[in-house]
């Protein structure tokens, strides 16, 4: 699986958030908030192996699936 379907995934199976699409602005959507995106950062970490620097904490890296998914591929080279 992809980062993106792995992320969906999550957000759909463990989060029951659904409709969504790697586009989605979760944050305008409602769908996040600042201690859920606290809980992506360890997600992330947990399920990618990866550290994600400080430098790399900001809202636009958790905006969407896709800003995620790109994340993920930007630590993981």
């Amino acid at each position: 699986m992809t980062p993106t379907e792995i992320l969906l995934d999550f957000f759909a199976n463990e989060k029951k958030i659904s409709g969504i699409d790697e586009n989605t602005d979760l944050f305008k959507e409602g769908h996040v908030n600042s201690l859920f995106a606290l809980e992506m950062v360890v997600f992330l970490e947990k399920t990618f192996s990866l550290k994600i620097p400080r430098k790399e904490m900001n809202k636009a890296n958790f905006t969407s699936v896709g800003a995620m998914a790109a994340l993920v591929e930007r630590l993981k080279k």
